[in-house]
């Protein structure tokens, strides 16, 4: 027998080990043999891998089979070669995942009372060693899937992973760079390396995950197995890159207009034989991080940035598991862009000064009419804009997590999958804009509020999965367990007395104590933007506390079979529970429900895949 391994076009003879030498003594060919897919850093047997072998004979031979020290050992003699030879035990072939290998060898002839014929039938076959995918959700979604190499392109140097899926079909993005899927608003779930990450707070800065640690990235819009849930707008399905044999670094750094800088250290490599690493460091600043509020001025106040630290470790126990540990920290900061004025051209809708930027330059107001002359803010008031006051406000967010997973291979058809996850998720907002005297508040101001919020969510989620095979169907039931708490603080300290009455009107929560101003009829007097008038007593205001607390508990069995090369279907179930209290006064809420799954899929023709599903959808 002859064997070769062909990696990218070239023949690397060293990579392929063929054991259980003896065996050979009792087969002259490929009669049976038994493959084992391993790690390429490790060398170890990899979990749920799978070999394509290929009839390169020009027959209708080809088939994919299970690899593994657990799997069966595949017979060449079921091709419909010569039956009837016993084989003491297989041929055990070693293939690094990744690879192909062209084997050719003459099948043993068959034995007949007068002996031995000699061979008369040559076996040519290439197999094709795949590590199974555990992050693909396949052929019955509405999914685009990403490579690497598309992802880094998208991005163009920026670690925001919005970026890579902004372009995708039924994605709009807003002007501050949250992505709206389908008309939801930010309601996109992740899933890293098969564990699913829990909800996290909207409006993040930085990524989730960083663009270039992520091997490959599937956005699913739709026919969502019943092991996708939470929120389901989207699901961005991730699987990080690997650890790689040698070792391995990346340095790159990038600059542009509005003092823009990018900067990416990615360094993979092994750590020892049975375990691997990969880092990655990365941020990225400019003074144009957002669409300005208004475009004269891309840069008032209008700077951003991000960092991101990401690693993961891979480490093989035994043949059967392996354990993974991936971190995972990226805090943001943004300042808010302020208005710095428009050209008289729009001075009939105003040019933005003043409470709302309903004031124009000279400090008249285009909505005063007869009747509200004598309304208060009516009065020409010259302002300077928001950038010449100096309004200082910016915006810090974080969002970091880790995760330890522990997969198994509990036999050639059956994998589990079981994993733990902390996450934190917080997003304040700070101020340095000038001080503000509650009691001799003037009445209009560019400088709308003077606010500090701050909010926190913190999440300790425990999930585990169970996969088998058997025959056509590939069945998956797994759950999750999700306990959630947070904490939020809001304090807004209006400007203006324009601002203070339209925070008064709003919400009486945040306002200062004080009482609405009435006329001689007992009626509230009205501003110009037709808020009553509010007078407060004191010189501070209040601070709104919230705290939430509660849980959400999944589970889920589905089935996918394969009825035939053309149709697919998945379909099961999935139970949700979620429950969420605060301190509000506010009925606690806790909703059950069950969900059904259908998903088809039928191709008539290599070029043409239709797809059907029922989902019923619980955010």
């Amino acid at each position: 027998m002859h064997t070769n391994i062909v990696r990218g076009g070239k023949t690397a003879l060293a990579s392929l080990c063929l054991l259980a030498a003896p065996a050979l003594a009792h087969a002259e060919g490929l009669e049976r043999v038994q493959f084992v897919v391993v790690d390429a850093v490790t060398h170890l047997p990899i979990p749920g891998a799978q070999v394509t072998i290929e009839d390169l004979t020009g027959g209708n031979l080809s088939r994919t089979v299970a690899a593994g020290p657990f799997s069966r050992p595949f017979n060449t003699r079921r091709w419909g070669l010569e039956t009837g030879i016993a084989v003491e035990r297989p041929t055990l072939i070693t293939i690094p995942a990744g690879t192909s290998v062209a084997l050719t060898g003459q099948a043993r002839p068959t034995a007949t009372g007068a002996g031995q014929q000699p061979p008369v039938t040559e076996i040519h076959i290439r197999i094709r060693a795949d590590r199974l995918p555990t992050t693909k959700s396949g052929p019955t979604t509405s999914a685009t899937t990403i490579d690497n190499k598309s992802i880094l392109a998208k991005t163009g140097g920026s670690e925001n992973l919005n970026n890579a899926i902004k372009d995708l079909g039924g994605v709009a993005a807003d002007s501050g760079g949250q992505l709206h899927v389908r008309g939801e608003h930010a309601d996109i779930s992740y899933v890293v390396d098969g564990v699913g990450l829990p909800d996290t707070l909207s409006g993040r800065q930085g990524s989730v995950v960083v663009p270039s640690t992520i091997q490959s990235l599937e956005f699913i819009t739709g026919g969502f197995a019943p092991e996708f849930g939470q929120q389901t707008a989207a699901i961005l399905n991730i699987e990080t890159v690997p650890g790689a044999a040698h070792s391995r670094s990346n340095l790159s750094l990038e600059g542009g207009s509005f003092d823009t800088t990018n900067a990416d250290l990615t360094t993979t490599g092994p750590l020892g034989k049975h375990a691997s690493y990969v880092f990655d460091f990365s941020g990225t600043r400019t003074r144009n991080a957002v669409e300005p509020q208004q475009p004269d001025v891309q840069t008032a106040h209008n700077a951003g940035s991000d960092l991101n630290e990401f690693g993961k470790f891979r480490f093989a126990t035994s043949h059967r598991d392996t354990l993974s540990l991936t971190l995972s920290r990226s805090p943001g900061t943004l300042e808010i862009g302020n208005r710095s004025g428009l050209p008289l051209s729009f001075a009939a809708a105003g040019q933005g000064y003043g409470f709302q930027g309903r004031r124009n330059a000279d400090g008249s107001r285009p909505d005063v009419t007869d009747t509200s002359r004598t309304a208060l803010g009516a009065d020409n008031l010259p302002l300077l804009s928001q950038q010449a006051s100096g309004q200082d406000i910016t915006q810090r967010a974080v969002s970091e997590f880790g995760t330890l997973s522990w997969r198994r291979e509990l036999s050639a058809r059956d994998t589990g999958l079981f994993a733990v996850t902390l996450l934190h998720s917080g997003q304040d907002v700070h101020n340095h804009n000038p001080a503000v005297d509650l009691l001799n508040l003037p009445v209009d101001n560019s400088v709308e509020y003077n606010p500090t919020a701050i909010r926190n969510v913190h999440h300790v989620q425990v999930m585990g999965s169970l996969a088998s095979k058997v025959g056509a169907h590939q069945f998956k039931a797994g759950f999750l367990l999700d306990d959630q708490n947070g904490n939020e603080s809001y304090n807004l300290v209006p400007a203006s007395k324009l601002a203070l009455n339209a925070l008064a009107a709003l919400s009486p929560s945040l306002a200062p104590s004080g009482a609405v101003q009435m006329d001689a009829q007992g009626n509230p007097v009205l501003d110009i933007n037709g808020n009553p008038i509010f007078v407060t007593d004191t010189g501070t205001t209040p601070t709104l506390r919230v705290h939430r607390s509660g849980f959400y508990r999944a589970g889920y069995v589905q089935d996918t079979w394969r009825s035939s090369r053309k149709f697919i279907v998945n379909y099961g179930l999935r139970a949700d529970w979620y429950k969420q209290g605060q301190n509000l006064g506010q009925s606690v809420v806790s909703v059950k429900t069950i969900s059904p799954r259908l998903n088809f899929s039928y191709a008539p023709d290599p070029k043409t895949n239709v797809l059907w599903s029922y989902n019923r959808l619980f955010n």
